[in-house]
């Protein structure tokens, strides 16, 4: 989508793309717009985890200013909140784009071109299989279910005229206040 200019311009943005043949998504996983969004957030965070269990996003950087250096590729971290997202979308036919960034890699300002090809054509590809492809369908089939229900009990307040809150003094399981992460 957009190549970055040197090695040290920001990341390029890349994408995916699976039609809905390629992705083979059950029904459930596209069907509505609740089910499209969450599916897109389950996928989201197994690209990050596979990024992250091979050190796909840790970045390379050896000999200074010239040396090499590169070579990560991120997609934006999800919360604990599923929210409709631009690193994954779902569409109505099953078909799925998952959007990520890549760190071209380089020596100085000269590209790398067959460590860029290893990073583009091997590791972008398997992760996002990882991520689409070879997922356990359980898993993702609890992850829609839970948004939806999450979504209906948030749909069925409002219905009522309620509100929820959390009282003063409530202990929040969460690792610091800037960190939502349990």
């Amino acid at each position: 989508d957009q190549c970055q200019k040197d090695a040290f311009a920001p990341p390029s943005r890349c994408r995916v793309v699976f039609e809905g043949a390629a992705a083979q998504l059950p029904n459930e996983a596209y069907a509505t717009k609740v089910s499209r969004i969450a599916t897109g957030d389950w996928i989201s965070r197994k690209f990050f985890d596979a990024a992250r269990s091979a050190g796909d996003d840790k970045r390379t950087e050896t000999g200074g200013w010239g040396g090499k250096k590169g070579g990560e590729l991120r997609i934006a971290v999800c919360s604990q909140f599923v929210l409709e997202r631009t690193a994954c979308l779902v569409d109505g036919s099953g078909g799925v784009e998952v959007r990520f960034t890549v760190a071209l890699p380089a020596s100085g300002r000269s590209i790398e071109g067959i460590w860029c090809a290893r990073v583009l054509c091997e590791r972008a590809l398997d992760l996002a299989l990882k991520a689409v492809v070879a997922r356990e369908d359980a898993d993702l089939a609890r992850h829609i279910a839970s948004v939806i229900k999450q979504r209906s009990l948030r749909d069925a307040l409002a219905a009522k005229g309620l509100v929820a809150f959390i009282g003063d003094g409530a202990l929040l399981a969460r690792r610091a206040g800037n960190d939502d992460r349990p």
